[in-house]
């Protein structure tokens, strides 16, 4: 009776882990779910939750299950009204505060290898480097400035890669700015992009197998009792 207790707990943890393990969509996009810190602070008119609220996008996606490439395909722009839509450092900002630091939480280890970025128009951010905190670095990149688009009214995204990582904080690091019409960086949205993980077909298969073994145990049992 306990081994077949472990078996059962057994199942019920693969099948635990398998539904956590597809509440994401290989191949989509991704909000982090937090900024845990923000080292440039916020204007208040321009908190950092706007980066990645989807507030200001042209066209919403579902966080984990929007297809991350055909998402950007459709090319989804974000508006060029700072107030309530866009990220802004505290108004005390004067430059000598770079290099700027920030941390995003995923909500839960994601494999991401992409990082798409809608750089704000009038003072878009222009070099930085994503990184693991206290871990590796993923890149060193120079934002193209979006500053063309302020007559447009709406600017498209860009987008970042690196080499697939797995973790559940990302670290933005900011070391300059455009700041065309704007005197301090700022950032409109960004959200990350997962790899690959497991089929479901292979979930299915392991756990197939493990209940044709605890119905082979279960018979075993009975001819010993």
């Amino acid at each position: 009776m306990k081994k077949l207790t472990q078996y059962l707990l057994g199942v019920a943890t693969c099948v635990a882990l398998t539904s956590a393990a597809h509440a994401a969509l290989p191949g989509s996009i991704l909000s982090p779910v937090g900024v845990l810190t923000n080292t440039l602070g916020n204007a208040g008119v321009g908190d950092d939750l706007h980066m990645i609220d989807q507030s200001g996008l042209s066209s919403g996606f579902t966080s984990g299950i929007t297809d991350f490439n055909s998402y950007l395909a459709g090319n989804p722009t974000h508006t060029t009204i700072y107030f309530g839509y866009e990220w802004f450092p505290s108004f005390s900002f004067d430059g000598s505060q770079l290099p700027g630091v920030f941390v995003f939480d995923l909500g839960s280890v994601y494999s991401i290898d992409a990082m798409a970025i809608w750089n704000e128009e009038s003072g878009g951010v222009k070099d930085i480097m994503l990184s693991i905190p206290s871990g590796p670095v993923l890149g060193l990149y120079t934002v193209a400035s979006d500053a063309a688009y302020l007559s447009v009214g709406s600017y498209p995204a860009q987008v970042l890669t690196f080499g697939p990582i797995a973790t559940q904080f990302i670290e933005l690091t900011m070391y300059d700015y455009y700041g065309t019409y704007y005197p301090s960086p700022s950032i409109g949205e960004l959200a990350f992009r997962l790899t690959a993980i497991p089929e479901p077909s292979t979930y299915a298969a392991v756990l197939g197998l493990g209940s044709l073994l605890g119905v082979g145990f279960l018979k075993r049992t009975k001819k010993a009792e």
